[in-house]
């Protein structure tokens, strides 16, 4: 990774020092908390094994922007439990903007359910944990058992951590209860998967959830048909499709159904980042949905 990619400024006027190959206690010490906040526990070892050729920049703002660009790219260990926010839009899109959608060949489509967002938390001593997109337990709901073990039947290594991203069907959706929707995964067998695509973890949870081919449809409210909005991955358990064109259509088709609020676009190349803040921290996401009486464009 050249320090050119992250701005002339850094460089500018300061001095770049190195570490030596081995950091003893005194010299980690002089690292800022701030610094050290980027890695996650147990990150000496990332210093340590990268201090050979890692400058040191007198600046702190250039050393901190330095250090998380390189955790950033990478995957990182995640054997502690660790509360963080998932990825959330940067950008909301006015639904009739969706044709207009530069280098559509980039994003594929996921409809944005009337959903709690759930982080599905796997420790290695089997509990499985719901929290909320805002790193707090998902107050009031208790999980079915049938759900817990539906979850503890997906392709997970046991004895390791795996957190899933996903929303759950039950509060805002009256025809709907009781439903897992899972859209993404972002920590694998202990690794918090930084650096990685979408498109790469949206096929490692299709093997997870083992391929699911049955669909879930629902009909729209006084006939007229229905629409497939999910796959089976058992009977309180669904998949999230992904779709890869016609998304100005795919939300039309889903906006006449109380169940779903939208679509979010998805750069599938784009990798995964670690978010510091809860709101728009995810610049790989455009979300469009309909309009309410609390919200308008």
């Amino acid at each position: 990774m050249s320090l050119d990619s992250l701005g002339t400024g850094c460089l500018g006027g300061s001095l770049s020092l190195r570490f030596s190959a081995s950091l003893g206690n005194s010299r980690r010490g002089g690292l800022s908390p701030s610094v050290l906040s980027l890695f996650p526990a147990g990150g000496s070892g990332f210093l340590e094994r990268f201090s050979s050729f890692i400058p040191v920049i007198v600046q702190p703002t250039c050393w901190v922007r330095f250090c998380t660009a390189i955790v950033n790219k990478m995957p990182v260990p995640f054997t502690s439990f660790q509360l963080f926010f998932p990825p959330h839009p940067a950008t909301t899109w006015n639904p009739g903007d969706l044709k207009s959608l530069p280098d559509i060949s980039r994003y594929v489509a996921q409809f944005k359910y009337d959903d709690w967002r759930t982080m599905i938390y796997f420790f290695p001593d089997g509990r499985i944990e719901f929290y909320s997109r805002k790193k707090a337990k998902l107050p009031r709901y208790r999980p079915p058992k049938s759900m817990i073990e539906s979850l503890r039947n997906l392709e997970l290594a046991p004895n390791a951590y795996h957190v899933l991203d996903a929303g759950l069907l039950h509060y805002k959706t009256p025809r709907v209860k009781n439903r897992i929707v899972i859209w993404d995964i972002l920590v694998h067998a202990n690794s918090l998967l930084l650096g990685t695509s979408f498109d790469d973890r949206f096929r490692l949870l299709e093997k997870i959830t083992r391929h699911p081919e049955k669909w879930i449809s629902l009909p729209y409210p006084g006939g007229g048909g229905e629409l497939a909005i999910a796959r089976e991955v058992a009977r309180n358990v669904w998949l999230a499709p992904v779709f890869d064109s016609d998304f100005s259509d795919l939300f039309e088709k889903g906006s006449h159904l109380p169940e779903i609020e939208g679509i979010v676009l998805k750069d599938k190349r784009a990798p995964l980042e670690r978010a510091f803040q809860m709101e728009e921290n995810a610049r790989w996401m455009i979300r469009a949905r309909k309009p309410r009486i609390d919200y308008r464009f």
